[in-house]
């Protein structure tokens, strides 16, 4: 399992995100978040909004990207999805 290292907003809903091999990846979340909200999950419809959206961090307990209202991605997704 990978984890993270760094995370840096760029735009929209795109990240940079540094893993633990030291690979560096651009993600873009929002099909993710977009499908995720409207499935009716509300801790990811505040990640719609990007003033909301770039309050991103790395938790490093749980070696991965959240937000303030726990929101979380699996960090092997996170390195699938970057490009």
């Amino acid at each position: 399992m990978r984890t993270v290292t760094d995370v840096k907003y760029v735009e929209d809903y795109v990240l940079k995100i540094a893993f633990d091999n030291r690979r560096v990846k651009r993600v873009d979340l929002k099909n993710r978040i977009e499908r995720l909200s409207s499935d009716g999950s509300t801790i990811f419809k505040k990640l719609r909004r990007k003033d909301y959206f770039k309050r991103v961090r790395v938790n490093p307990e749980i070696g991965t990207i959240c937000w303030p209202n726990s929101a979380d991605f699996c960090p092997d997704v996170l390195y699938q999805l970057g490009k």
